[in-house]
Parts: structure tokens; sequence; C-alpha cells
């Protein structure tokens, strides 16, 4: 029954659109933003190992 709808219609006969982020979210992306912008600001690893390694050595 949807199928045909949807072919009576030449498409769905609704609204899709794609969930709004919530606030974390957002803010994550926003950061995401910066960093991909300024890369000299952040500090890099040549692996996950190194990062790991200080990550446990400083706890």
């Amino acid at each position: 029954m949807f199928l045909c709808s949807a072919i009576n219609h030449n498409g769905v006969q609704f609204e899709i659109k794609p969930p709004m982020p919530n606030v974390e979210t957002r803010a994550v992306m926003d950061e995401y933003k910066e960093m991909k912008n300024n890369p000299d600001k952040y500090k890099r690893y040549e692996s996950f190992d190194v990062l790991l390694d200080e990550v446990l050595s400083d706890s």
C-alpha cells in the first residue's frame, strides 16, 4: 500500500527532515570546525598508542 501511494504521489506524501542536533552535539560540531580550521593550535599524535600512553600517564 505504501509503495502504491508513493508511486501515485511521485514520492512519499510526507516531509522527511534530518534530526536537529541537540546543544551538546552542536557544541561538538563547532569544536570540530574550529579544530579543522586551525589545526596548528591543537596537539597531534603520530598514533593512537602514543595518545593512549599520554592519557594513561596523566591519570
